[in-house]
C-alpha cells in the first residue's frame, strides 16, 4: 500500500481513530523489550486529549488488553514550585509544572524492562494542592499504559506510540478560555512557537540574577565624614546623599572582596555609621 503523501490528512472520527490506534497497539511489541506497552496522547487542553485517551483505552479493553490510564494533571508539582515565577509564566509552564521525576519513578520505571508493574494512578491534586495518596495498581504483563496531557513529547519518555493533537491557531484561540490564552501549548514543543498567548521566550525558566559583583570601591571624603559607594552611582553623588569632596578608587584584583559580596545591611552600616579615616588601609575597607 502506498503511504499517504507528507502533509496529507484523512478525515476520520474519534471512534475510528481510536480503533485504528488500538489495532496497531494490539499487535505491537515494546521497542526496549518491556512486557508493557506505553502510549501517550499529547495536545493542548482545548484539543481534549483526555477524551481521546479514554476512547483508546476502551478500544484496547475490547480487544482484551489490560489498560492503565494516567493523566499528566495528576503529576503536577506543588503550587509553591509550579507557580514560583507567577501564575502565567510560559517558561515555567514548559519546564516546571509537570513532575517528570515522579512520572519516571512511579510510572515509566515500573513499566520498563525488569520493572514490577506497580504503578501509581496519580500523585498530586492540583486543586487541593496536596498528595492524593492513591493506592498502587498492578498492571499485568501485556498491559498498556495510556497517558494524556499537554507537552508530553520531547521529554524522553519511553513511548511505544505517541499521538499529537494539533489545532490551528484560530481553533486553539476559539476553544481556549480567555484566562488561559497565555499557555504556549498549541504546537509540538520540538517545533517551538506558541499558542494563543505567544511562544516560549527562552529554553529554560527565568532564574533570579546573582548578587552584584563589587568590582570597585569608591571612597568619598568630605572633612572627617566619609561614605563608600559603588562606582557609577557615585557620579550622581549629590542625588544619592553622597557628600561632595575628593574621590579616590581602590581596585580589587579578584573582582570580589575576599570576604565575599557585602550584604545590604553591611553596606548600609559601612556608609552611614562607620566614619572612615582620611587614609584607611585596603584591609580596613574590605573588612566587610
Amino acid at each position: 500500500m502506498t503511504p499517504p503523501a507528507r502533509g496529507a490528512f484523512t478525515p476520520v472520527t474519534r471512534e475510528r481513530a481510536a480503533a485504528s490506534l488500538a489495532d496497531r497497539l494490539a499487535g505491537a511489541e515494546a521497542a526496549d523489550g518491556s512486557p508493557w506497552l506505553r502510549a501517550a496522547v499529547d495536545g493542548a487542553p482545548a484539543a481534549r486529549p483526555g477524551e481521546w485517551a479514554d476512547d483508546l483505552a476502551e478500544a484496547l479493553r475490547l480487544r482484551g488488553r489490560p489498560v492503565h490510564r494516567v493523566s499528566a494533571a495528576g503529576f503536577l508539582r506543588p503550587a509553591s514550585l509550579r507557580l514560583e515565577y507567577g501564575h502565567r509564566d510560559p517558561d515555567a509552564y514548559y519546564d516546571l509544572w509537570l513532575d517528570d521525576g515522579a512520572l519516571w519513578r512511579e510510572v515509566f520505571g515500573p513499566l520498563g524492562p525488569g520493572g514490577t508493574g506497580r504503578v501509581l494512578p496519580d500523585l498530586w491534586d492540583p486543586a487541593a494542592d496536596r498528595a492524593t495518596r492513591s493506592p498502587y495498581i498492578e498492571l499485568p504483563p501485556g498491559g498498556v499504559l495510556v497517558m494524556d496531557g499537554p507537552l508530553l513529547l520531547g521529554r524522553g519518555f519511553p513511548l511505544d506510540l505517541a499521538v499529537h493533537l494539533l489545532l490551528t491557531p484560530a481553533a486553539l484561540a476559539r476553544r481556549t478560555p480567555a484566562e488561559e490564552h497565555w499557555k504556549p501549548a498549541g504546537l509540538h514543543p520540538l517545533r517551538g512557537g506558541g499558542a494563543a498567548g505567544g511562544g516560549r521566550r527562552r529554553g529554560r525558566p527565568r532564574r533570579r540574577p546573582p548578587p552584584p559583583r563589587l568590582d570597585r570601591l569608591t571612597r568619598h571624603r568630605a572633612g572627617r565624614a566619609g561614605r563608600v559607594g559603588r562606582r557609577g552611582a557615585g557620579s550622581r553623588g549629590a542625588g544619592h546623599g553622597v557628600p561632595e569632596g575628593s574621590r579616590s578608587t581602590v581596585e580589587v584584583e579578584t573582582g570580589v572582596p575576599k570576604s565575599g559580596v557585602p550584604s545590604a545591611f553591611q553596606f548600609t552600616f559601612w556608609t552611614r555609621v562607620v566614619r572612615v579615616p582620611l587614609q584607611p588601609s585596603l584591609g580596613l575597607e574590605l573588612a566587610w
